[in-house]
């Protein structure tokens, strides 16, 4: 989700914050685990949100950039949850 966010923050001058468009990232999965008459056996579920900003001025190619490495990093950091989340609630079904 892209935002577009305040140029005027901080203090004329130097002081001013350059950063002035904020991507929001977030992946949420439940991993639900059924037995063959449909009952629950196990369950769990991950949620990760990351976000990134650039200056408004920069160029197509950074924004690009950006975005690519918000959603390697937001994957890196998803598939590291969902394996602690998978080992802690449902590690006997799938280990």
């Amino acid at each position: 989700m892209k935002t577009e966010l305040d140029e005027n923050v901080g203090a004329p001058g130097l002081l001013r914050a350059p950063q002035t468009i904020r991507y929001d990232a977030s992946i949420a999965v439940s991993f639900e685990i059924v037995n063959k008459f449909g009952l629950q056996k196990g369950y769990t579920n991950a949620t990760v949100s990351l976000a990134r900003t650039m200056a408004s001025y920069e160029s197509d190619a950074a924004r690009d950039v950006l975005l690519q490495d918000l959603t390697e990093a937001i994957m890196k950091e998803f598939g590291a949850e969902m394996e602690k989340a998978l080992r802690a609630n449902v590690g006997g079904y799938i280990m």
